[in-house]
């Protein structure tokens, strides 16, 4: 098939204003990729910014794959066709491998090739539609900071989420967001496999650790399970590190869909038991908006509270620790008279 360069003077993608091409001093894109029977095929993408938004046309062809090794750090590209774009280029960069942190792809783009983010060490955020069909072999190879994946899709609608995590053995976070609104997110705990020999018959038995295994066959004709979802969290009690759990929680009761009230309970039960956990893990990212959510549910108390303030102050979060002392007031005002912290303290 031929191969083509193309750089459009005004391209555009979902819920993002337009790429044009230009200079160092503007937004721009250029893309190398080829015809396929249904569509284009993008080989390689140049531009300025580390977070990618593609359009869903290229050169007035729908882009419906990303190619081979598209973005790793790999060089595959033909010298000649370096040397005859260099002008055209400019001064755009190869958008590949730790210069990548944010992907979107559009709806249209069903088939991600072989290795095709390889080694991309940097990428953090996968943005991709409910019509992926099959993302190649170890498409995430070294992907370790990849720990969110956005999916536009309904929560009850079919997508291909299922097997872009089965090339996902991490800690992932999925969205599923729908016209630009959060409608549920799941966390899918690591998991690991390994090969025993069962001698003398020289077979191989595989072993499976971690409930993230389990939580990745929680799919019905390619629809997500949520009250599957929700068994395997009394074992995932035994297994999982308190982090992950008070997350995998957290996500549920945020996002309630078909939630019931025994789970309900449960993951709550879990959350005021492990309250000044989740509290410093809030001021670690700096959420006062969870910290918020926690105390108007009742799950969250005053110790949690004051463990968080003195965590704040540990971490120089001088407006992190002034707002949990109001989040104090406001929900346990019957003992503020005794409060030993002032802002003298911080």
């Amino acid at each position: 098939m031929a191969v083509h360069a193309f750089y459009p003077e005004s391209v555009s993608a979902p819920g993002s204003p337009p790429f044009r091409q230009g200079g160092s001093g503007n937004i721009g894109m250029a893309f190398y990729w080829e015809r396929t029977t249904g569509g284009a095929r993008l080989l390689r993408a140049f531009g300025f910014a580390s977070s990618v938004v593609l359009p869903d046309e290229i050169d007035g062809v729908p882009l419906t794959e990303i190619g081979a090794y598209c973005f790793s750090e790999s060089r595959h590209l033909p010298d000649t066709f370096l040397r005859s774009q260099t002008e055209e280029l400019d001064d755009m960069r190869e958008l590949s491998g730790r210069y990548i942190e944010a992907v979107s792809l559009p709806d249209t783009v069903q088939k991600i090739g072989n290795l095709a983010f390889y080694n991309c060490t940097s990428l953090k955020v996968l943005t991709v539609g409910k019509h992926m069909e099959s993302p190649g072999s170890d498409v995430f190879m070294n992907c370790q900071k990849l720990r969110r994946i956005i999916l536009r899709c309904g929560v009850r609608e079919k997508s291909g989420i299922r097997p872009i995590l089965s090339r996902i053995s991490w800690e992932i976070l999925i969205t599923f967001q729908k016209d630009k609104n959060t409608e549920a997110e799941l966390l899918f705990p690591e998991y690991y496999e390994s090969y025993d020999e069962i001698a003398p018959a020289h077979l191989f038995g595989r072993s499976v650790t971690g409930e993230g295994f389990r939580a990745r066959q929680c799919f019905k004709d390619n629809v997500t399970d949520f009250a599957q979802y929700d068994l395997i969290f009394p074992k995932a009690c035994v297994e999982e590190p308190v982090g992950t759990l008070c997350r995998f929680a957290l996500c549920r009761l945020r996002y309630p869909t078909d939630l019931s009230a025994t789970a309900r309970e449960r993951y709550a039960s879990f959350l005021r038991e492990h309250d000044a956990v989740l509290c410093r893990m809030a001021v670690e990212a700096r959420d006062m908006e969870q910290v918020r959510f926690l105390c108007e549910n009742g799950w969250m108390g005053r110790e949690a509270l004051e463990q968080g303030i003195l965590a704040a102050g540990k971490a120089d979060w001088a407006k992190g620790a002034a707002g949990l002392l109001r989040l104090k007031e406001e929900f346990f005002p019957q003992e503020i008279q005794s409060d030993p912290y002032t802002f003298d303290d911080f």
